[in-house]
């Protein structure tokens, strides 16, 4: 026993030593793992202070942890935001494959362990994934990173949300130990600290940029004032509006964009703010270029622990919309204030019914607004309303189209005015049609003056009969009419013979009265049935249906030639007329029933040629003469401007025959019929008023050769004029230019005239011709003897020279009386110191014995027949050679 006692205590010794030298190493490793999850814990909460991405946080927390449990491998799994699936954060041990792996765990019960352990959550160890089927899913992920257990941790925030998971894997089986337990439990409260301050930084960045697009994208400007009310923030929109660049603006006093007379109210409105009350007003602010805009503020105080530090604003531009609502003000009162009816109608309901009447409508219809609001305008139609307008009104409407048209409404005592209504769709802005705006206006008056205007126009004034217009406008229905009944419709033209002169000498309003005179007498002879019209002037038409029986119609025509008979009187003057009438029939459909007047006309003018005051029948001859008539006037006017219009020359002489001048005498050579006679296309010329342009040709042609004339011996040329030469007043002057012009001396041109130049304005035509003898041209009468009045012309006028009419000529070797007028006209116009040509001198006989009464000049074809120029020329030479040419 003693001997081996310090054998035994020297192992005792040994094995106490060694659990020493083991009790201070575990210390020392102790020590040294307590200083490494110090440091590491240290650094993970110092890395929730830094500005580090969320996954260099986690690797961090995940190293602690790998350094206080051997062989572990370290994940963090965050949950999404509906809480249906995991994924991997953080994985600082495993591969980048791995993380992708687990990419939507779902969270559900037995959905491994990180699924489970979130779904329950609560901790979840799992000695050997191999051996639970929780992990059926992920065998081929645990085989290929060799893994075998697993403890899953849930991360619960302090408000009690998921967050994800915190999970330790190893490569062997195990289950920790209490201490490792506490630790993972510290250490997913710092997983879940660091989220939880991740969340928040992430929302307060999302929060400042939420702030930052509400200012900086606001369409509005919004601005920040100081507690002195100056911008410390401005945001684009603002710059926009006042056209002032940020860094203008900022630094600035509010009230150097603010009105004058709205600086006082924005100072109270900003105090009011300042003392943490919200405003809200308006106000007007500058633009840049001085422009004044209508501004809508709201000014919101900013608070900062209990203390208001600015204000922050928002101006919404009403400029716009404050002018549209001028506008809209401007036209309601106009539309109130307006004299025309307006309502609006409302297009969705069935029968449109009004929702506005403006006062003019009241005023109008005399209903008032209501009485009428929620009701149809048809409410003002009535028994007397024309169909057609309405169906018109109902058709327009159904087809959401507008309508204007006159219609007869009727006011609410029942009286009835005339309506000029005008009615347009009002579309939204998808073009929908949902109102009507209807204008009335009460033109009854104006129907009434349009009734009284029509009648006047279709009416004569001074008989009241139907006037042409009238005649023109009815004619085919009258027409018509007849010859629906069997009737003839008898057209008679009547023009009174001799009122003229009457009208003339006795004045207007005289003739007036003769005419209404006439009309009465002319109504009491026509048939009961016809229509009598005044044609114009004094022309009178008769429209006569009847039946095929020319012989009534005769009866009808003397019936108003006995009108005539008795004298027409006013004021004590009695005078005496007759009248002339044209008949033409129709008993068949006319293309144009105008054509029965003319012919009536062309019957009356024949009337008139067979001395008046007798009635004659249209027929085919007088139609075949103003058929040719009309052809006439048309070669006249090619004549013209075709040159076909030639002068001849008659010369006229004296005593010892020598020539003492020429009468200037129209030819018309024409190409197809030859020279055509003075007497048919003169008169023709006369009534078309082609006369004026043939004289012209004639004044030219004549004025060109008196120096012609000069030159072979002929002193004078001498030319006629027409009556209508006088009424176009340029007569004067036209000769004047002519005299200037050619260089015509004093006597050498001589004008004719006949009496008809004096019977429709004397006074004008004896003013033209003194001017004409003042400029030296000799005035001459033609025809003299043949007209009413010749001896008060020898008298009055201004004639130089008279030209006996060869009527009176031509009789002087038979007739005593003939001579004894000639005779006496030589002898007074010698007395008034006129010069007298006798014209139509054909024979030696009548020369000498004209001569024998004093005669000194002559014209006839005894000396020498019209002749061209040519001619003249060679009857010049003969003359000065001794020897008479008879031509």
């Amino acid at each position: 026993m003693s001997l081996n006692l310090p054998v035994t205590l020297s192992v005792i010794a040994s094995i106490i030593a060694a659990v020493f030298a083991m009790l201070w190493w575990i210390s020392c490793r102790e020590k040294h793992r307590l200083n490494q999850l110090i440091q590491d814990q240290h650094s993970a909460i110092e890395a929730i202070t830094r500005q580090t991405p969320l996954e260099d946080k986690l690797n961090g927390i995940c190293h602690l942890i790998e350094h206080q449990v051997s062989g572990a491998l370290c994940t963090v799994m965050l949950a999404d935001i509906p809480l249906e699936n995991l994924s991997a954060e953080a994985a600082p041990s495993f591969p980048a494959e791995f993380r992708q792996a687990l990419r939507a765990l779902p969270i559900e019960d037995n959905s491994a362990a990180c699924g489970t352990a979130a779904y329950r959550r609560q901790p979840v160890i799992v000695p050997d994934m191999r051996q639970d089927d929780r992990f059926s899913p992920y065998t081929d992920l645990i085989t290929q990173y060799n893994l075998v257990a697993c403890w899953s941790f849930p991360i619960i925030a302090a408000n009690d949300d998921l967050l994800g998971t915190f999970a330790i894997y190893f490569h062997d089986q195990r289950t920790p130990s209490q201490r490792q337990f506490r630790l993972i439990e510290r250490t997913r409260h710092i997983v879940s600290l660091v989220l939880e301050n991740h969340h928040q930084r992430i929302l307060r960045e999302h929060n400042e940029q939420h702030f930052r697009s509400l200012f900086t994208h606001n369409p509005d400007a919004v601005f920040t004032l100081d507690l002195e009310g100056k911008f410390i923030q401005f945001n684009q929109a603002g710059t926009e509006l006042v056209h002032y660049s940020e860094a203008e603006i900022l630094g600035q006093h509010y009230e150097k964009l603010v009105s004058p007379e709205d600086i006082e109210r924005t100072r109270r409105h900003f105090e009011g703010a300042m003392s943490g009350e919200p405003q809200r007003y308006e106000i007007k602010v500058f633009q840049r270029s001085g422009d004044l805009l209508d501004i809508d503020i709201t000014n919101m105080p900013i608070v900062v622990d209990g203390k208001v530090t600015g204000i922050h604003g928002v101006a919404k531009d009403r400029t716009e919309q404050r002018r549209t609502e001028a506008r809209l003000k401007l036209l309601e009162r106009g539309v109130e204030a307006s004299a025309n009816g307006i309502t609006i109608a409302d297009a969705s309901l069935p029968g449109f019914p009004l929702i506005y009447v403006n006062p003019a409508f009241e005023h109008i219809t005399g209903y008032a607004r209501d009485e009428i609001l929620g009701r149809s305008c048809s409410l003002l139609q009535g028994a007397a309303t024309g169909e057609s307008a309405k169906r018109r009104i109902r058709r327009r409407l159904s087809e959401f189209r507008e309508v204007h048209t006159s219609i007869l409404n009727y006011r609410k005592d029942g009286s009835t005015f005339w309506n000029d209504l005008y009615i347009a769709p009002v579309r939204n802005n998808r073009q929908e049609v949902t109102h009507f705006v209807g204008v009335q206006n009460d033109i009854s008056a104006r129907v009434k003056q349009e009734e009284v205007l029509a009648f006047q126009a279709s009416h004569d004034s001074l008989t009241g009969l139907p006037n042409r217009v009238y005649l023109e406008a009815h004619l085919a229905d009258i027409c018509r009419h007849a010859l629906g009944k069997g009737h003839s419709i008898y057209v008679m033209f009547i023009d009174l013979d001799g009122f003229k002169p009457v009208n003339d000498s006795l004045g207007h309003y005289f003739g007036d009265q003769i005419l209404e005179q006439t009309a009465h007498r002319l109504a009491d002879a026509v048939p009961a049935d016809a229509t009598l019209t005044r044609f114009g002037g004094d022309e009178f038409v008769a429209l006569v249906p009847a039946p095929g029986d020319n012989h009534h119609l005769n009866r009808v025509a003397e019936t108003m030639l006995a009108q005539f008979v008795q004298p027409f009187c006013h004021d004590g003057v009695e005078v005496t007329l007759s009248a002339a009438i044209g008949i033409a029939v129709s008993n068949e459909k006319l293309a144009n029933a105008m054509v029965l007047i003319q012919q009536a006309d062309m019957a009356m003018y024949q009337a008139k040629r067979l001395g008046g005051n007798t009635w004659h029948w249209f027929n085919d001859g007088l139609n075949k003469h103003a058929l040719h008539e009309v052809s006439l006037r048309q070669q006249i006017h090619e004549a013209l401007n075709l040159k076909q219009f030639q002068l001849f020359y008659q010369p006229m002489f004296g005593n010892d025959l020598d020539i003492i001048g020429v009468e200037a005498l129209i030819r018309w050579k024409h190409p197809t019929r030859g020279y055509i006679s003075p007497a048919e296309y003169i008169p023709v010329a006369e009534r078309t008023g082609q006369i004026i342009p043939i004289s012209e040709w004639v004044m030219e042609e004549a004025a060109t050769m008196v120096a012609g004339l000069t030159e072979i011996g002929v002193p004078t040329i001498s030319i006629n004029l027409s009556p209508l030469q006088f009424h176009r007043h340029r007569l004067v002057e036209r000769i004047t230019s002519l005299l200037d012009g050619y260089q015509i001396q004093a006597g050498k041109l001589c004008v004719e005239i006949t009496e008809n130049v004096f019977l429709d304005d004397p006074q004008e035509a004896i003013k033209q011709l003194r001017e004409l003898q003042n400029l030296g041209v000799v005035v001459a009468i033609d025809d003299f003897g043949t007209g009413f009045s010749s001896l008060s012309y020898m008298r009055d006028m201004p004639v130089d020279r008279i030209k006996i009419d060869r009527t009176f000529i031509n009789g002087i070797t038979a007739s005593q009386r003939d001579a004894a007028i000639t005779r006496g006209t030589l002898s007074m116009a010698h007395e008034l110191g006129m010069d007298v040509v006798a014209e139509g001198v054909e024979t030696e006989e009548q020369f000498n014995l004209l001569k024998s009464f004093g005669c000194t000049s002559y014209q006839g074809f005894w000396y020498s027949r019209p002749l061209s120029w040519d001619d003249l020329q060679n009857f010049t030479r003969s003359r000065n050679s001794g020897a008479r040419l008879k031509v």
